[in-house]
């Protein structure tokens, strides 16, 4: 058990870091929101067509969207420590279930279909997905570029909502 509590215990610091960055991304959303409102009350037009209005509304809510997509991951990493506790320390847990499944040499695509099937239906393993899915969006490059990108564009929605209150 003592590794078991090593990996909770990392899981938990992960998740310590993931709270401490969440409540900075939920205050820069909060007022790139309010920003992005304001932007899109400027630049919405009755007049326009429909298909204009999105256009000249949705560019600038891009960030706002990418980084509500970063919130939502943060909060699943968030609860990485309870998944682990409850899949880990279970006595029923996936664990024992994967430890009791007898898996054969894979030869053929039946083969591998017939072990994904068995997988599937094993206990615990669907949270455990979840959970490693929205971490491996997080630590994709690509991703990372994007949010990275978008960051920027937050402050910069921030930024030009300033101005235009002000000029």
């Amino acid at each position: 058990m003592d590794v078991i509590e090593h990996i909770v215990s990392v899981f938990e610091h992960i998740a310590s870091v993931a709270e401490s960055v969440l409540k900075s991304v939920r205050i820069i959303l909060f007022f790139a929101g309010l920003a992005l409102i304001y932007i899109a009350s400027q630049f919405y037009s009755s007049e326009s067509s429909w298909w204009w209005n999105i256009i000249k509304c949705g560019i600038p809510a891009i960030p706002v969207i990418v980084w509500g997509i970063v919130y939502s991951l943060l909060n699943q990493v968030k609860e990485v420590p309870e998944t682990a506790r409850e899949v880990v320390i279970d006595e029923d847990g996936l664990l024992k279930n994967l430890s009791e499944l007898d898996i054969q040499q894979v030869s053929s695509i039946r083969g591998a279909y017939s072990t994904l099937k068995s997988f599937r239906h094993q206990e615990g393993l669907e949270e455990v997905m979840e959970t490693i899915s929205g971490v491996g969006i997080l630590i994709n490059p690509f991703f990372f570029v994007l949010a990275l990108l978008t960051f920027f564009g937050l402050f910069g929605l921030i930024f030009i909502a300033l101005l235009m209150l002000v000029f």
